[in-house]
């Protein structure tokens, strides 16, 4: 008797509550969760090898001397140089001698790379590439 009472009772609280009739349940909880929007990714470009000049200057040196209007230090040689000088790697009036100056001193707001950050093996071959020489 006391068994049946106690299962009654119990009965009588969930059907209170809701928990036992699942027909009650409200539409927006049974329908299905929206998709997740789909992750934007860029294209994908190979990386040059980071031993080569082209390597050394997309590690070291693209941030801020890519072509562009997003990159601060090409338009800052734009603004101080001309537009026919602002982009390095198209630029025919470097020397290594004062491209490897330039980055161990620095300039303006160019912070100076120091040998740990840019090896001198890694500034020579960079000197080499902006300079054009072979």
């Amino acid at each position: 008797m006391i068994r049946r009472s106690i299962i009654a009772a119990t009965t009588l609280a969930l059907a209170a509550c809701g928990g036992s009739d699942d027909s009650a349940a409200p539409e927006a909880s049974q329908a299905a969760a929206p998709a997740p929007a789909p992750i934007a990714t860029a294209a994908y470009e190979p990386k040059p090898a980071v031993d080569t000049a082209e390597g050394i200057f997309a590690r070291q040196c693209a941030y801020c001397h890519a072509p562009g209007v997003d990159h601060p230090g090409t338009m800052q040689l734009a603004a101080t140089r001309g537009e026919e000088l602002a982009v390095l790697q198209e630029r025919t009036n470097l020397t290594e001698d004062y491209v490897k100056s330039i980055v161990r001193t620095g300039l303006n707001g160019m912070p100076p790379f120091t040998p740990t950050t840019l090896p001198d093996a890694d500034l020579d071959k960079l000197a080499a590439y902006l300079a054009k020489a072979d």
